[in-house]
């Protein structure tokens, strides 16, 4: 069986972060289309989270 990568994606360390640069990067694809996806670890209350944010990588030209 062909791997699909579908709404799928996976995080690593940020080896190379500067200041207020993700603490993690990856990719990511959903419903076929590529994301970058950013995340920062915070804490609120005590609790440690990461907080995501994606990006369009391959940005999906609108049809007229």
């Amino acid at each position: 069986m062909a791997y699909d990568p579908n709404n799928s994606g996976s995080l690593g360390k940020n080896l190379k972060k500067e200041g207020n640069q993700p603490d993690y990067k990856g990719k990511i694809v959903i419903n076929g289309v590529k994301y970058w996806l950013s995340g920062w670890v915070k804490e609120h209350e005590g609790r440690k989270f990461i907080s995501l944010a994606p990006q369009i990588a391959e940005p999906v030209s609108e049809q007229e």
